[in-house]
Order: C-alpha cells, then sequence, then structure tokens
C-alpha cells in the first residue's frame, strides 16, 4: 500500500476543515504542546495520519453526499491509512517482544529461563509468517500466522503467572498487559481494514465506467487486497 500522499492530506483536510477548525478553538494556547525539534518526521506523519484517520472515522457517514472522485480518494486513502495502522501493530507486537525476553532475564529470582528462550524462537519464527499484500489473500498463511501468535500468547501468560512479581516491573508488565489485549487489537484493526477495502472495492466494480471519465488518478486506484482465513477464524 502507498502511505498516504500530500494531495489526499488537502483533499481530506478540506474535507473536514470546519470540525477541526472549532475543536482547534476549544483548545488553550499552549496546552498540549509538543516540541517539534524532538518529534522525527516519520512520527509527526503518524500523528498528522492519526488525526485525520480520526476526523475521517467521524465522519465517513456522509461519505454517500459526497462526489464520486472525492468518496474514491477518501477511500483510497482510508484504506492506506488502516493498512498502515496494521503494519504498525505488527512492528509494535516485535518489540514488545523483544523488550520482554530481554528484560525478564534482568528479573530477581526469575523463574522460567527456557521459556523466555522459547519465546524468543517464536519471535522469530512469527517475523518470517508476518504477512504482506500478497500473502495475508492465503487461508493457510494467515492460520498459521494466527497460530503462532496464538502460542506467543500462551508463553507471555505462562511466564506471568510462574512470575507474579513481574507485574512490579514497568516494561515486562506493559508487554504482558499489551498481549493480554492483542486479540482485540488485532480483530479492530483488521475489520477496520476490511471494512474500508470492500467499501472502495465495491465502489469500483459499481462505479467502473463512470472512473474512466475522472482522469488517470482515479483509473490507478485498484482494488484493495483483502484477508483470507481457514479453519482457525
Amino acid at each position: 500500500m502507498k502511505r498516504l500522499n500530500r494531495v489526499s492530506f488537502i483533499i481530506l483536510i478540506a474535507l473536514f476543515l470546519s470540525n477541526v477548525f472549532f475543536s482547534c478553538n476549544n483548545k488553550k494556547t499552549g496546552e498540549g504542546e509538543e516540541n517539534i525539534e524532538t518529534i522525527s518526521e516519520e512520527n509527526q506523519e503518524a500523528a498528522e495520519e492519526e488525526a485525520l484517520w480520526e476526523k475521517a472515522t467521524e465522519n465517513m457517514a456522509d461519505t454517500d453526499t459526497l462526489a464520486l472522485p472525492d468518496k474514491l480518494t477518501m477511500l483510497n486513502d482510508s484504506v492506506a491509512i488502516s493498512w498502515n495502522r496494521l503494519l504498525s501493530a505488527e512492528r509494535e507486537k516485535d518489540d514488545m517482544l523483544q523488550k520482554f525476553v530481554r528484560e525478564a532475564r534482568y528479573v530477581e529470582g526469575f523463574n522460567g529461563k527456557e521459556l523466555i528462550d522459547q519465546l524468543e524462537v517464536e519471535r522469530k519464527a512469527l517475523l518470517k509468517l508476518r504477512y504482506d499484500e500478497k500473502t495475508m489473500q492465503s487461508a493457510k498463511t494467515m492460520d498459521a500466522y494466527d497460530k503462532k501468535l496464538a502460542q506467543i500468547q500462551k508463553l507471555v501468560k505462562q511466564i506471568k503467572e510462574n512470575n507474579p512479581e513481574l507485574e512490579r516491573y514497568p516494561i515486562p508488565y506493559s508487554v504482558i498487559t499489551y498481549f493480554s489485549n492483542s486479540d482485540n487489537t488485532d480483530f479492530l484493526l483488521r475489520k477496520s481494514y476490511t471494512d474500508y477495502a470492500n467499501q472502495l472495492n465495491e465502489l469500483l466494480m459499481v462505479k467502473k465506467d463512470e472512473i474512466p471519465t475522472l482522469g488517470e488518478q482515479f483509473v490507478k486506484i485498484k482494488s484493495a487486497p483483502k484477508f483470507e482465513y481457514g479453519d482457525l477464524n
């Protein structure tokens, strides 16, 4: 998927300008300001996408009133943003696991070094199974990925049960909490992506005769790939 481009940002901003204006006026000057110099360009882009994503989600019910070019642009951008959120979540899983493996070894009286070693093995296996735009369409691949993730969740839970003192350590405890909620997080992120993908694909099919008249940039919009699952889902 391509990242959201600047033209798309301008269109989204124009669509929701009034809402953003009023919400900004309600904030006190200086409240919640961040030092821009300490934020990387990538993090700034992510923050901008997040803000526009929330605004777009709030106003998605009004898309039926949009002209076809605007609706195509919005759905295509929403697919791109939701896909980027999925990829970010996958990177976060790996970061969390690396932190857990590293920090748990230093917990005084830690019980279960062999489980931590196994967790590191499973983490690397999960990386190899991480889906992309092509493999997400394979039920076999997605089932293998979700099965491996379930094994990792089970290991984290077992390590927690064997070491209740981990709750006193901020980093291991944050990882335990993260993976206890990861099923719900994954479901919501995948559902959000799938909802937008379905809407975009349906619009492309229904309006296939009109789209060529809109110009090359709209002809380039392609159907979004969708998740396929087998027996595990």
